[in-house]
């Protein structure tokens, strides 16, 4: 029987410093059936020399996007996806450093279970990688399942889905790509979108993927207020509101998380933008308004009551 194959997509942009890092992770996988599709975003520094190495491995395939794609990590990972051959797609940040089980682990799962997609944990680290991070590597079997039913939990992040913390079933994803004009946000409207889609996965207690922070992130960025990460948070959230609604999955709960969510977006005029795409009644709008007008008031009386509680 042949063996299963994964797809590693990896957008890159400028990070000679830390894709050798990066690309040494997958070359460790126990793991050996995969293709390493690393997607060049017009980077100006040395990537090219740095990768030159590993492109010996025939697995590694160094490439740029064809006119007429948008520049950004999306937009690479879209064009990686349509030329990846692999049975498995996993995306992968170039900055980022997975453990060694990792691909061995997910994919004995796909042969146990029925499922589309394969979940894991992630933890972050600062400045250098230290090895000794893998020593405490917890295993275990614990597992939970994810579908629609757990849809509300991944929007309001109670159930974090991060783009390198999971491995999909190509032929699950039905031609879904992500898309390529959020410049932030983007995995939580794609894998919302396909959960809404009814694929079903599952999330395994394990930590595979060590996430760098770093201030050249677009989360770096978004925390300090960019105009231009908050604005794709605003459109992200339209969008999945948007699918939610057309799906009727749209549930009370949903609703009035970004509600209250639109209330952090005042100058960017979500909360009309938000009722205008709920297809919401006439009457129901009207209550969602009267909601959000008196929301700031009732938060300051929660915070004033806890304050009380502690004194």
């Amino acid at each position: 029987m042949k063996s299963p194959k994964i797809s590693i997509i990896m957008p890159t942009y400028n990070r000679a410093h830390l894709i050798s890092e990066t690309l040494e992770s997958v070359l460790n996988q126990t793991f050996k059936s995969w293709e390493c599709i690393i997607v060049d975003d017009e980077s100006t520094d040395n990537t090219i020399e740095v990768i030159k190495p590993f492109l010996e491995d025939k697995r590694f395939v160094f490439t740029t996007k064809p006119e007429g794609y948008l520049k950004g990590a999306n937009a690479s990972r879209n064009y990686g996806l349509e030329i990846s051959t692999g049975d498995y797609v996993y995306w992968f940040d170039s900055d980022d450093i997975i453990h060694p089980l990792t691909f061995e682990t997910c994919i004995s799962k796909f042969f146990t279970r029925s499922i589309d997609f394969c979940k894991f944990e992630r933890t972050v680290f600062y400045d250098d990688f230290d090895l000794k991070l893998f020593d405490e590597f917890y295993i275990n079997d614990e597992s939970f399942f994810i579908d629609q039913y757990k849809i509300e939990k991944i929007i309001n992040n109670e159930l974090p889905i991060n783009t390198c913390s999971v491995i999909w079933k190509k032929e699950s994803l039905k031609g879904e790509k992500f898309n390529d004009r959020l410049l932030y946000a983007e995995e939580w409207e794609y894998f919302t979108r396909l959960i809404s889609i009814g694929l079903k996965g599952i999330s395994i207690n394990k930590i595979f993927l060590y996430a760098r922070k770093h201030p050249d992130s677009q989360t770096y960025e978004f925390n300090c207020n960019s105009r231009i990460r908050v604005e794709a948070k605003k459109e992200a959230a339209l969008l999945i509101v948007q699918n939610l609604a057309n799906k009727k999955l749209l549930n009370y709960s949903i609703k009035r998380y970004f509600v209250c969510l639109s209330l952090g977006f005042k100058e960017y005029n979500m909360f009309n933008q938000i009722i205008d795409v709920m297809q919401l009644s006439f009457f129901e709008k009207k209550r969602w308004i009267f909601f959000y007008n008196v929301l700031p008031l009732r938060l300051l009386i929660y915070r004033f009551k806890k304050q009380i509680i502690k004194i």
